[in-house]
């Protein structure tokens, strides 16, 4: 007989939407998986035998082994440069007063709806030869001629942080939310700089926050289709203009597949290694020798904690 508060019967309620999540997420990926190992027999056709010819024209042809890596990198480029951008206004974002910050928020909450193909049509506008970004810089004598930002991995950098920057803004102003002030009062009592304050309390607070937004704007950038498409100009290669063209132009439906398998498991393992450094990072840093604790304040009201967060 079940008591009050019984969880058990509100699980139950889970049952539905795991089925639901595992009929449309894990068998399409099985379909798509187990169709990459078969031979395409053209317009549209597949064959019954198992074959790996798909996988070893990939991994043989330099072509899409460049093109895996520079979807990497981009990927990468891109989290880095919206790291380096969102999480000083991210900060900005969490210290706010609640006024300043609904208004903020609802603003990166609305620009994060609007459509990449929105964005990325304003953005080709922009960074057009004729464009605003040409002719300041001209105007300014930092360049004599126009730069050439679309059909080029910059620009496709460039679509990728404009596309990212709102969500991995919202996702660190909340894990730096969590952060009480008074460690920064009490580090500021002690002596440290706002610099100090910023790297040397904040950021290893909220280090794990940082990894998980990391990583979920580096697997939406390594999907991405449309700021490629639209800002590549059919020049900027990645995967998933590949996966497009294969079934588009080729219809060759197993070589898709094959594409798709390595771009998932590539994410896959790249977040597993990514895991996999974080808790080893946090185990070497529980096991280290305890240092001398620098002198605390005799007040009270300072916590004993920031003294040792300035001293690292």
């Amino acid at each position: 007989m079940a008591h009050v508060g019984d969880p058990r019967p509100w699980r139950l309620l889970l049952v539905v939407p795991v089925v639901a999540s595992f009929i449309l997420f894990a068998l399409p990926q099985y379909f798509f998986i187990a169709s990459s190992f078969h031979e395409n027999l053209g317009y549209g056709r597949i064959g019954e035998a198992w074959t790996l010819a798909n996988y070893h024209r990939l991994f043989t042809d330099r072509f899409y082994i460049g093109a895996l890596v520079k979807t990497v990198g981009l990927s990468a480029a891109s989290t880095i440069v919206c790291l380096i951008i969102g999480f000083p206004v991210a900060y900005m974002l969490a210290r706010m007063g609640t006024r300043s910050k609904a208004a903020l928020s609802g603003l990166l909450v609305a620009a994060m709806f609007v459509t990449p193909v929105v964005k990325d049509l304003g953005l080709i506008i922009i960074l057009s030869q004729s464009g605003i970004v040409n002719q300041t810089l001209e105007l300014l004598g930092i360049i004599t001629g126009p730069i050439q930002w679309l059909g080029a991995e910059i620009g496709v950098l460039i679509g990728l942080v404009h596309y990212m920057l709102p969500l991995i803004v919202l996702l660190l102003a909340t894990v730096i939310a969590t952060v009480p002030r008074s460690l920064e009062d009490a580090a500021h009592a002690h002596g440290a700089s706002r610099a100090r304050v910023y790297y040397g309390v904040i950021v290893p607070i909220v280090r794990p926050g940082i990894i998980a937004a990391a990583l979920m704007v580096f697997n939406l950038a390594m999907g991405a289709f449309t700021t490629p498409a639209l800002l590549g100009g059919g020049r900027v290669l990645t995967f998933a203009i590949l996966i497009q063209r294969s079934v588009i132009l080729d219809v060759d439906y197993p070589f898709a597949a094959s594409l798709s398998s390595v771009l998932l498991v590539t994410v896959f393992l790249l977040n597993v290694l990514a895991g996999f450094l974080m808790v080893r990072q946090a185990q070497v840093r529980r096991g280290r020798p305890k240092r001398t604790a620098p002198p605390t304040s005799l007040d009270p009201a300072v916590p004993a904690g920031a003294t040792a967060a300035v001293g690292t």
